[in-house]
């Protein structure tokens, strides 16, 4: 699906690109499947370029402050690392904005630096201690972590309930019960 940011522009429909570059590369005696591959990768390219040419001209037509340019800075990250974005998104869908943040930070230090100072690394480090002590908050301080030390003491103990006759592995019941009577 194509970004609201790239409506209209010229030059970034892959498809098209990618059937001439392949009519291109069989007319110059390509292989077909060859063809197909490398002008799929080429068209892929292209409109890369051509998307992050346009977006570069966008950053400086765009109020640094704003949300659109956040947009921007993630076109630009889903283009040249299509992981980081991923993560990023990630990190905003757990309710993490402040990690989300910080790896933006880290691609576009002019963004963090308007946004949170020019010790925007610092700034970024207390929101993200204080976004993990809101997740600590809601930590019961009363639960206990059960280790395997645990699990392998209440395994003794049903062991040694049976060995004493403390307890009945069966129920009372059954075909035996019926056949005493």
């Amino acid at each position: 699906m194509a970004s609201s940011i790239f409506k209209g522009l010229a030059g970034i429909m892959q498809g098209k690109i990618s059937k001439e570059l392949v009519k291109k590369y069989k007319d110059e005696g390509m292989d077909l499947i060859d063809a197909i591959t490398k002008g799929n990768q080429d068209a892929n390219k292209i409109v890369a370029g051509r998307k992050l040419d346009f977006l570069k001209t966008k950053f400086d037509d765009t109020n640094v402050y704003s949300d659109d340019y956040v947009k921007l800075i993630d076109e630009e990250i889903k283009l040249n690392d299509p992981e980081l974005f991923k993560d990023i998104r990630q990190f905003e869908r757990n309710g993490r904005p402040e990690l989300a943040d910080k790896m933006r930070a880290l691609r576009h230090p002019e963004w963090a630096a308007a946004n949170f100072g020019e010790d925007y690394m610092s700034v970024l480090q207390n929101r993200q201690v204080q976004g993990i002590n809101k997740i600590m908050e809601k930590i019961d301080p009363n639960m206990q972590e059960r280790s395997l030390v645990d699990d392998i003491d209440d395994m003794n103990k049903a062991n040694i309930d049976d060995l004493f006759g403390k307890r009945r592995k069966n129920a009372d019941g059954g075909l035996a019960k019926i056949l005493e009577v």
